[in-house]
């Protein structure tokens, strides 16, 4: 379900013709399984999200980490499959989509992973918290940061 929500938000915003650029796959980590959660671009051609969620995981989870990945994908979908690696900024771009989509379809969530993002060793990460709040927590002008993004910064 909230795979399917936040995807459906994400067509909303970015048009389903744009979201349907870069195929992607979800698939959930198991044991030994590696950094999760991850998007991986694999041969050019098609970006893996892999996701950490553990059983007894909410919804709320499962969408932040999706949304967190998706918004890489969207980058892809921008930049190419063979765009830089991941920025500082980027990161901080995908933590704050995470938090719109959280703050919209899981509000009684919102405060969790708010502080979650904030006491988060990775600065990108934290980052993410005043940049959502800064953009009115409206996922159109997070579309628009990125269609106005740079590497060379």
């Amino acid at each position: 379900n909230a795979v399917c929500a936040t995807k459906s938000y994400y067509d909303r915003v970015f048009g389903l013709d744009f979201m349907n650029q870069i195929p992607f796959y979800v698939d959930n980590a198991t044991a030994d399984s590696g950094c999760t959660p991850i998007s991986t671009p694999v041969l050019g051609k098609l970006v893996i999200i892999k996701l950490g969620i553990k059983a007894n995981d909410s919804e709320a989870r499962v969408a932040y980490q999706f949304a967190h990945e998706l918004t890489h994908v969207v980058f892809r979908a921008y930049f190419g499959m063979d765009k830089p690696r991941a920025t500082e900024d980027e990161e901080a771009i995908c933590t704050a989509a995470s938090l719109i989509i959280i703050k919209e379809l899981y509000p009684d969530h919102f405060e969790t992973f708010e502080r979650s993002a904030m006491s988060h060793s990775y600065v990108g990460y934290q980052k993410g918290v005043p940049l959502a709040e800064e953009l009115s927590y409206d996922m159109t002008k997070i579309r628009s940061l990125i269609e106005s993004f740079s590497y060379s910064k």
